[in-house]
């Protein structure tokens, strides 16, 4: 589990240090201080593919433009700082003080590439700009075309065959597909009766399946509930159950991810159990904001994974309080991230389990 962070030369982050994580966190703060680009971040750290997760996080942003050509091409620099990489200046995230230096370092230069033409040959692609990844021991490359490349010493960790992005569930939910691939995981196992469980907080779930969607190729949650016969749509019990129910299915895939990558010999430093989850009391009512974190808070120390959350809500820090104060082994915090007045650099203010009371009953702006 990571119990500090470090952040350079990332996006808004010219430096950005936490001195202290949690197993659940809540990050607070005031629009564009940063909250979601520590999300990105951590994804990035956590990534065995971090090609792959900076590719998405492009796309996500719709940072890309097009080539003279008509080729879609992907705004590296976007990834760093200012958006002006600077040789020797790399992106860095790790935890605060390790002698190895930050587990995830990346940096922008040009590469001769070459690549297999048609008939096999390979042909000289020319010297253009990449997004180099180092982890560990592993190297990766992401081109603007959004093709990757990786180099890992003989011996060492192979990419896994399946995919191993760090769980994330955004503030517009995850997409149904996403969805679906993490119920498969997981369920007709006990993680599925956890789930129903947590659901049980706004509605009773007797069974869940994914379905085909008749309105397109993709698939859709379809639940049983108490008094009624026929199988009904999740999305049909309205956006407070769906949140909850992609919370603790979230929850649950960290902790599967995690054993997949142990058996797989592969789960090492920078790739822990971690759960994130953006504005995450979307579509959850304020009168029930103390009892998602009690299912989030029990379920993070069952599974051992950390959990990462974002909120704009007064409500949803109240209720984050109100649940750490009544789980004696709860080991929550709130970190408010707030620009440093005229310095490039962002700061991390920690409020812990013994002041997070004092913030609910004093009403002290943290947002």
């Amino acid at each position: 589990m990571l119990t500090s962070l470090e952040i350079k030369n990332f996006r808004t982050f010219r430096h950005l240090r936490i001195e202290r994580l949690g197993r659940v966190n809540l990050v607070v703060g005031k629009n564009n201080v940063g909250k979601t680009t520590l999300l990105e971040a951590l994804r990035l750290y956590g990534s065995f593919w971090p090609g792959r997760t900076a590719h998405l996080i492009l796309d996500e942003r719709n940072e890309v433009s097009s080539s003279s050509e008509g080729e879609r091409i992907l705004l590296l620099p976007s990834l760093f700082h200012g958006r002006h990489p600077k040789e020797g200046d790399p992106i860095a995230i790790g935890p605060i003080g390790t002698d190895s230096g930050p587990g995830f370092q990346a940096e922008m230069c040009s590469r001769d590439d070459t690549a297999p033409s048609s008939s096999g040959e390979m042909k000289a692609l020319g010297t253009h700009p990449v997004v180099e990844f180092r982890c560990a021991d592993r190297e990766y490359v992401l081109r603007p075309d959004g093709s990757l490349g990786y180099r890992i010493p003989s011996g060492g960790a192979k990419p896994p065959d399946f995919d191993p992005e760090v769980p994330c569930v955004p503030g517009a939910g995850l997409e149904e597909d996403e969805l679906a691939r993490y119920w498969d995981a997981i369920s007709l196992t006990d993680s599925e009766a956890r789930v129903l469980q947590a659901a049980e907080l706004v509605v009773p779930l007797k069974r869940v399946a994914f379905v085909n969607d008749p309105r397109s190729n993709d698939r859709m949650a379809k639940v049983r509930v108490e008094d009624i016969s026929d199988p009904i749509p999740l999305a049909e019990l309205g956006d407070g159950v769906v949140r909850l129910f992609q919370i603790a299915v979230g929850l649950e895939y960290s902790d599967y991810r995690a054993r997949k990558l142990f058996e797989a010999g592969l789960l090492m430093e920078n790739v822990q159990p971690m759960l994130l989850i953006d504005e995450v009391e979307s579509g959850i009512h304020h009168t029930l904001n103390a009892q998602p974190w009690k299912v989030i808070l029990r379920a993070a120390r069952l599974l051992d994974v950390q959990v990462v959350a974002t909120t704009h809500s007064w409500d949803c820090l109240r209720g984050f309080a109100q649940a750490v104060k009544e789980d004696e082994e709860a080991d929550g915090v709130a970190i408010r991230l707030e620009k440093v007045e005229g310095k490039a650099q962002t700061g991390a203010v920690i409020v812990d389990r013994e002041d997070l009371p004092i913030v609910a009953r004093e009403g002290i702006e943290v947002r």
